[in-house]
């Protein structure tokens, strides 16, 4: 188990706190839920842009260097919303005392993302292209909290590094994913994972 800075008891109790917060955002509502999940996990802020959670919006605020991809086309068919959450700063983070590892390429901030997907289920794939979809989109890094129509939750983070061409821009690296959850009754695995972002 990884150094958490606390005690097995005080892990136990935050893993129990996160499997009670999986079970709410069925019962909340999937925003209230996602925002009550992250900051179970420590992940909160007051900062947020309203949008309406159309597709169609998303896409046409939020503008992507190449348009009408074959990967903007699978978005359009597989999501039926998209959200941001809140914006977590570089300032928060460090007063969380997080700023001690923070280092994402020119990432001063993180936006989260709540996304109500079409379908039961995807494939890890499904997931990634997803993720970097919404990233190609946004200056900052952006956290997809996703829910399925059969209500299985999933995590994905697109890492970014310099782009060696242009310094001043990131490069979209590999997605990290915790796929599918069931937050009615969540795996161990992913309630240790979870735990461990806190």
């Amino acid at each position: 188990m990884a150094d958490h800075g606390f005690s097995d008891m005080n892990f136990k109790n935050l893993r129990g706190r996160i499997a009670d917060a999986l079970r709410q955002v069925r019962g909340n509502g999937f925003l209230v839920g996602a925002r009550d999940l992250l900051g179970v996990i420590g992940y909160e802020s007051e900062r947020a842009i309203d949008l309406s959670g159309s597709v169609h919006d998303f896409l046409d605020q939020f503008r992507a260097p190449n348009e009408n991809t074959q990967t903007e086309q699978a978005f359009r068919e597989d999501v039926q919303s998209v959200r941001i959450l809140f914006q977590v700063t570089e300032e928060e983070i460090d007063k969380r005392g997080g700023g001690r590892n923070f280092d994402s390429g020119n990432a001063r901030s993180f936006l989260f993302v709540a996304v109500e997907l079409k379908g039961e289920t995807y494939p890890r794939r499904q997931y990634a292209l997803l993720a970097r979809e919404v990233n190609k989109r946004l200056g900052v890094p952006a956290v997809l909290l996703c829910r399925t129509s059969a209500n299985l939750l999933s995590l994905a983070f697109c890492h970014r590094r310099l782009n060696k061409r242009n310094p001043g821009r990131d490069g979209l690296g590999h997605v990290s994913l915790i796929r599918e959850m069931d937050p009615i009754n969540p795996h161990r695995a992913h309630l240790d994972i979870l735990s461990d972002l806190s």
